[in-house]
Protein backbone atom coordinates (compact mmCIF):
# COMPACT_ATOMS: atom_id res chain seq x y z
CA UNK A 1 0.00 0.00 0.00
CA UNK A 2 0.99 4.03 -0.84
CA UNK A 3 -0.18 6.22 1.86
CA UNK A 4 -0.49 9.67 1.01
CA UNK A 5 -2.33 13.05 2.14
CA UNK A 6 -3.10 12.90 -2.45
CA UNK A 7 -5.67 10.73 -3.58
CA UNK A 8 -4.25 9.39 -6.68
CA UNK A 9 -4.57 5.74 -8.50
CA UNK A 10 -0.94 4.20 -9.42
CA UNK A 11 -0.20 1.70 -11.70
CA UNK A 12 -1.65 0.99 -14.93
CA UNK A 13 -5.91 -0.15 -14.52
CA UNK A 14 -5.80 -1.21 -18.37
CA UNK A 15 -3.48 -3.67 -17.17
CA UNK A 16 -5.31 -4.25 -14.12
CA UNK A 17 -2.20 -3.43 -11.67
CA UNK A 18 -3.39 -0.61 -10.17
CA UNK A 19 -4.18 1.30 -6.64
CA UNK A 20 -5.32 3.88 -5.00
CA UNK A 21 -3.15 5.95 -2.55
CA UNK A 22 -4.60 5.55 1.33
CA UNK A 23 -5.50 8.88 2.58
CA UNK A 24 -3.47 10.22 5.46
CA UNK A 25 -4.89 13.72 6.76
CA UNK A 26 -2.69 16.43 6.94
CA UNK A 27 0.36 17.83 5.65
CA UNK A 28 3.20 15.46 4.71
CA UNK A 29 5.90 18.64 5.10
CA UNK A 30 8.37 18.54 7.29
CA UNK A 31 11.30 20.80 7.63
CA UNK A 32 15.53 19.51 8.92
CA UNK A 33 16.71 20.40 12.44
CA UNK A 34 17.47 18.42 15.21
CA UNK A 35 20.72 16.73 16.23
CA UNK A 36 21.79 15.90 13.45
CA UNK A 37 20.02 18.33 11.05
CA UNK A 38 17.68 15.43 9.38
CA UNK A 39 14.43 15.00 8.96
CA UNK A 40 12.22 16.20 11.61
CA UNK A 41 9.20 13.68 10.46
CA UNK A 42 7.92 12.06 13.31
CA UNK A 43 4.77 13.68 13.64
CA UNK A 44 4.42 12.89 10.22
CA UNK A 45 4.78 9.26 10.23
CA UNK A 46 3.03 8.64 13.25
CA UNK A 47 0.08 9.21 11.52
CA UNK A 48 1.14 7.21 8.72
CA UNK A 49 2.07 4.33 11.17
CA UNK A 50 -1.68 4.63 12.96
CA UNK A 51 -2.82 4.54 9.09
CA UNK A 52 -1.07 1.23 8.39
CA UNK A 53 -2.33 -0.17 11.76
CA UNK A 54 -5.90 0.84 11.13
CA UNK A 55 -6.05 -0.40 7.64
CA UNK A 56 -4.97 -3.09 9.25
CA UNK A 57 -3.49 -5.37 5.90
CA UNK A 58 -0.22 -6.02 7.75
CA UNK A 59 -2.10 -8.48 9.76
CA UNK A 60 -2.38 -10.43 6.91
CA UNK A 61 1.69 -10.68 5.73
CA UNK A 62 4.38 -11.79 7.90
CA UNK A 63 6.66 -8.37 7.30
CA UNK A 64 5.48 -4.91 7.25
CA UNK A 65 8.25 -2.48 5.57
CA UNK A 66 8.42 1.08 5.06
CA UNK A 67 10.58 2.65 2.14
CA UNK A 68 11.07 6.01 1.29
CA UNK A 69 10.18 6.93 -2.02
CA UNK A 70 13.63 7.32 -3.40
CA UNK A 71 14.67 3.69 -1.73
CA UNK A 72 15.33 1.16 -4.30
CA UNK A 73 13.25 -1.99 -2.81
CA UNK A 74 13.20 -5.58 -4.30
CA UNK A 75 10.27 -7.19 -2.12
CA UNK A 76 11.37 -10.98 -3.37
CA UNK A 77 14.91 -10.56 -2.74
CA UNK A 78 13.62 -9.15 1.20
CA UNK A 79 11.30 -11.81 1.22
CA UNK A 80 13.87 -14.69 1.05
CA UNK A 81 16.08 -12.99 2.64
CA UNK A 82 14.06 -12.15 5.72
CA UNK A 83 12.74 -16.16 5.29
CA UNK A 84 16.22 -17.50 5.85
CA UNK A 85 16.76 -15.25 8.58
CA UNK A 86 13.70 -16.69 10.60
CA UNK A 87 13.93 -20.02 9.91
CA UNK A 88 17.99 -19.56 11.26
CA UNK A 89 16.95 -18.38 14.21
CA UNK A 90 13.75 -20.96 14.11
CA UNK A 91 11.13 -18.30 14.77
CA UNK A 92 7.90 -17.17 12.91
CA UNK A 93 6.69 -13.72 11.87
CA UNK A 94 4.65 -13.82 14.70
CA UNK A 95 7.29 -13.40 17.43
CA UNK A 96 7.62 -9.30 17.60
CA UNK A 97 10.67 -8.58 16.00
CA UNK A 98 12.75 -5.64 13.65
CA UNK A 99 15.50 -5.47 11.56
CA UNK A 100 18.07 -3.36 12.63
CA UNK A 101 19.78 -2.44 9.41
CA UNK A 102 22.86 0.11 10.44
CA UNK A 103 25.57 -0.10 13.24
CA UNK A 104 24.43 3.52 14.57
CA UNK A 105 20.99 2.11 14.89
CA UNK A 106 18.11 1.35 11.83
CA UNK A 107 17.91 3.95 9.37
CA UNK A 108 14.72 5.15 7.49
CA UNK A 109 15.47 4.27 4.01
CA UNK A 110 13.94 0.95 4.51
CA UNK A 111 12.16 -0.55 8.33
CA UNK A 112 11.43 -4.08 8.58
CA UNK A 113 9.15 -5.48 11.14
CA UNK A 114 7.64 -9.01 11.62
CA UNK A 115 3.81 -8.82 12.33
CA UNK A 116 4.08 -9.81 15.42
CA UNK A 117 6.31 -6.29 15.92
CA UNK A 118 3.17 -4.39 14.37
CA UNK A 119 0.75 -5.67 16.76
CA UNK A 120 3.28 -4.83 19.68
CA UNK A 121 3.48 -1.60 17.80
CA UNK A 122 0.07 -1.22 17.30
CA UNK A 123 -1.01 -1.92 21.31
CA UNK A 124 1.49 0.42 22.48
CA UNK A 125 2.05 3.22 19.98
CA UNK A 126 0.13 5.88 22.25
CA UNK A 127 3.12 4.75 24.93
CA UNK A 128 5.57 5.66 22.60
CA UNK A 129 4.31 8.94 22.13
CA UNK A 130 3.70 9.57 25.28
CA UNK A 131 7.29 9.02 26.51
CA UNK A 132 8.96 10.26 23.13
CA UNK A 133 7.58 13.22 22.38
CA UNK A 134 10.75 15.06 23.81
CA UNK A 135 12.79 13.50 20.63
CA UNK A 136 10.46 14.94 18.06
CA UNK A 137 12.23 18.21 17.67
CA UNK A 138 15.68 16.43 18.09
CA UNK A 139 15.19 13.12 15.78
CA UNK A 140 13.58 12.10 12.56
CA UNK A 141 10.95 8.92 12.83
CA UNK A 142 13.61 6.24 12.28
CA UNK A 143 15.01 6.86 16.22
CA UNK A 144 11.50 7.10 17.16
CA UNK A 145 10.43 3.52 15.79
CA UNK A 146 13.88 2.26 17.09
CA UNK A 147 13.10 3.85 20.41
CA UNK A 148 9.37 2.66 20.65
CA UNK A 149 10.02 -0.53 19.46
CA UNK A 150 12.94 -1.10 22.76
CA UNK A 151 10.03 0.49 25.21
CA UNK A 152 7.72 -2.15 23.54
CA UNK A 153 10.17 -4.88 24.54
CA UNK A 154 10.78 -5.73 20.37
CA UNK A 155 12.96 -8.14 19.65
CA UNK A 156 16.15 -6.21 17.67
CA UNK A 157 18.17 -8.76 14.92
CA UNK A 158 21.06 -7.05 13.20
CA UNK A 159 20.79 -7.04 9.55
CA UNK A 160 23.59 -4.85 8.34
CA UNK A 161 23.21 -6.09 4.46
CA UNK A 162 19.28 -4.77 4.33
CA UNK A 163 20.91 -1.23 3.20
CA UNK A 164 23.68 0.17 1.24
CA UNK A 165 24.52 3.15 2.87
CA UNK A 166 27.92 4.96 3.14
CA UNK A 167 27.19 5.65 7.26
CA UNK A 168 26.05 1.86 7.94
Amino acid sequence: RVFSNVSMELGNPGFGRSEKTVIVPGSLVCHPGGLYYTALNTEIFIRIWKGVLKDGSYLETDWTVKCDPDAVFMPSRLRQHVDRYLRSKHMHSGHPVYLNNCKDGTHGPMEVVSRGGMQAFGDGMWLCEAELQHEFKIYGEDVFLRHCMLILGVEKFDDFSLLFETVC
